[in-house]
């Protein structure tokens, strides 16, 4: 496991991301970590219109996946852990994100600023994504 911290490992991406303020990064994930089943380490059906689930192993696929679901998105909010939450573009985030975690280590959830879909980074290389009832 990486001792480095985020902001340091991701300093590479410069202006295409911004690391939200301690209180608004807990505020932002608070409110994603709640799409979480209490009871599986996964999203929470019950909380969802529909659950979709993809390996995130076979690059291309996942990237045309995400971009079928979030690519009209203007940003994204990527949430590490309730301290370490950035926003970056969602075009950035097609292009980056294989970059900017990986298998058997990273567990991350990522919303759009509506909060109309959640999106589940499993470490186990794959994607879970939700979209929210009223969305």
């Amino acid at each position: 496991m990486s001792t480095i911290p985020r902001e340091a490992e991701l300093s590479w991406l410069g202006t295409e991301l911004s690391w939200l303020p301690e209180s608004e990064a807990r505020s932002v994930f608070a409110r994603a970590e709640q799409g979480m089943s209490p009871t599986d380490y996964a999203l929470d059906t019950e909380q969802f219109q529909t659950v979709e689930t993809i390996s995130a192993s076979d690059t291309a696929l996942a990237r045309a996946w995400l971009a079928e679901r979030i690519g009209r998105t203007e940003r994204v909010f990527v949430s590490f852990g309730s301290r370490h939450v950035c926003a970056i573009s969602a075009s950035a985030f097609l292009t980056h994100w294989q970059d900017m975690f990986g298998p058997a280590r990273d567990d991350v959830l990522i919303t759009d600023e509506q909060e109309s879909w959640i999106l589940f980074y499993h470490h186990e290389d794959q994607f879970q994504f939700g979209r929210t009832k009223c969305a």
